[in-house]
C-alpha cells in the first residue's frame, strides 16, 4: 500500500499540488509558475500513475501499435504525462478505422470505459489482497 497510514495526508497533498497549479496557471505569469516547480514536481508524481493507465490502454486497446510506444514512453522524461497518455491512447485506437466522425469518438469513450473499469478492479482487487495479508 503506498504510504501507508500516511495515505490520506499523501491525497490531500497531491490535491493541494493540483490545486496550486491550477491556480498558478490562472493567476500568475509562465514565468512564475515554472519557477514555483510545482509543475516538476507533479510531472515526477504523476509519472507512475501515466504508465500504468498506458499499458492498460495498450492490452486493451491495439497492442502492436500501442507496446513499443509504450516502452519508449519509459524513457521519455520531456513530453508532459498528458501528451504521453493521450499519444498512447491514440495508439491503442489504430485497430479501428477512423472513417466515421460520430464512431470514433464513441470507440475512443468505450475504450476509456473499459480502461478506467479495468483499474479501479485491479485497485480493488489488490485492496482486497492487502487486506488479507
Amino acid at each position: 500500500m503506498v504510504g501507508g497510514s500516511w495515505g490520506p495526508v499523501l491525497l490531500v497533498g497531491y490535491a493541494f499540488l493540483r490545486a496550486w497549479q491550477s491556480w498558478l496557471a490562472k493567476h500568475q505569469t509562465p514565468m512564475a509558475r515554472a519557477q514555483s516547480g510545482v509543475d516538476g514536481l507533479l510531472h515526477i508524481l504523476d509519472w507512475i500513475p501515466v504508465r500504468l493507465a498506458g499499458v492498460a490502454y495498450a492490452l486493451l486497446g491495439h497492442g502492436e501499435k500501442a507496446l513499443p510506444a509504450w516502452f519508449a514512453s519509459l524513457t521519455d522524461r520531456h513530453r508532459t504525462q498528458y501528451q504521453v497518455l493521450t499519444s498512447l491512447a491514440q495508439f491503442s485506437l489504430e485497430r479501428d478505422p477512423h472513417t466515421d466522425k460520430v464512431e470514433t469518438p464513441r470507440v475512443a469513450v468505450a475504450l476509456a470505459k473499459r480502461t478506467s473499469l479495468v483499474l479501479v478492479v485491479v485497485v480493488a482487487l489488490l485492496t482486497i489482497y492487502g487486506a488479507l495479508v
